[in-house]
């Protein structure tokens, strides 16, 4: 959808006329905003998207519209020019797209971090285990440590999203899976450990 509000400087411009006289530059024309949706991958990656809407003034606009990698939700990218027509001659005013990030089923946007979940077995919470992770990068294998606690996170240096100062990092996040019914022999398992001091529950709430 397209909106608008006021723009431009109406008291701007330069000296000129007789005597040094200061001149007013013409208003410019009325700036636009235009909200548009992006996938999470153009965010990651950047692309670019085609633009076709009517201004206000019902004027046609076409355009290819660049999207910077690393683009945040919220961003306002200004194209210059691309506003409203002025009707005293000025210059025209900008067009500012206003971006919106469409949700990822497995990452999650923290600053220029990334995070996904880990599942991961109790056994291999206890025992420490090697696990893959899905990155916008592909498959990583990780080594995960014995005695890991849920909600740990595990750093994928410069698998973020890029900044200002380099990249962000990506981290999988562990939840550990507790199996809502047990077996027999499961549940022996479960009181032998129990009974060794080695409380389940407890690995599994990060306590």
């Amino acid at each position: 959808r397209a909106g608008g509000f006021a723009g431009g400087d109406p008291l701007g411009g330069g000296f000129g006329g007789f005597g040094g006289r200061r001149q007013q530059a013409p208003p410019k024309g009325q700036d636009v905003e235009y909200q548009i949706t992006v996938p999470f991958d153009d965010s990651y990656r950047g692309g670019e998207r085609a633009l076709q809407f009517a201004l206000p003034d019902g004027t046609a606009l076409n355009l290819t519209l660049r999207i910077p990698p690393g683009v945040k939700d919220g961003t306002k990218l200004r194209v210059a020019g691309k506003g409203m027509t002025s009707q005293y001659g000025g210059a025209n005013g900008d067009l500012f797209v206003v971006v919106q990030v469409a949700p990822h089923p497995r990452f999650r946007r923290t600053e220029d971090d990334l995070e996904a979940a880990l599942p991961l077995r109790l056994s291999d919470a206890l025992l420490g285990c090697s696990a893959t992770v899905e990155t916008p990068e592909g498959a990583k294998k990780i080594r995960v440590p014995s005695g890991v606690r849920h909600g740990t996170k595990i750093r994928l240096p410069k698998l973020g999203f890029p900044a200002a100062n380099g990249r962000g990092d990506m981290f999988a996040v562990v939840e550990i899976e507790v199996p809502r019914t047990l077996s027999d022999s499961q549940r022996r398992v479960a009181e032998s450990l129990r009974d060794a001091g080695l409380w389940p529950w407890e690995i599994s709430s990060g306590r």
